[in-house]
């Protein structure tokens, strides 16, 4: 969280029991009355009962939204990890779900591999940070280690 929110919500409680709570503190609110609050949030702004059906929207989604935004916005893999607290780069790439132009430009480049399409104007390689280091540099795939004999 940002320094602000985290300040915001330490200032509701002063430390003492549930932030999110009906009772003071005492209890924090349940499941099906955050459901029924997130339910009523998405009516507001014009999303009703058959549309949230439709679409399978959830809460748990927003998690999968965050995790594939902030690595559209060009987060390491092990800062995401922070955020979301995914213990493995693998967790972290099943909560990530690329957009169409990202999936069409991989497809685009199977094309050119496969030589079924001419290759686009030569791009210079986009820096990315490294995940794990945080340093600048060309993305790197990792390839399993080989058994040595």
């Amino acid at each position: 969280m940002i320094p602000e929110m985290i300040a915001l919500m330490r200032g509701l409680n002063n430390g003492n029991g549930y932030v999110f709570s009906l009772t003071g503190g005492a209890v924090p609110v349940t499941q099906a009355y955050v459901r029924k609050a997130f339910h009523q949030a998405l009516k507001k702004i014009g999303i009703n009962e058959a549309e949230i059906k439709r679409r399978a929207i959830t809460i748990h989604g927003w998690r999968h939204f965050l995790n594939t935004e902030l690595l559209k916005q060009g987060l390491t893999v092990m800062q995401v990890q922070g955020v979301t607290g995914h213990k493995s780069d693998k967790m972290t790439e099943m909560y990530n779900h690329p957009s169409a132009s990202q999936i069409n430009d991989v497809m685009k480049a199977q094309a050119t591999i496969a030589g079924t399409q001419k290759p686009e104007k030569e791009k210079k390689p986009k820096e990315t940070e490294k995940a794990k280091t945080g340093q600048k540099g060309l993305a790197i795939v990792k390839m399993p280690r080989r058994k040595s004999a």
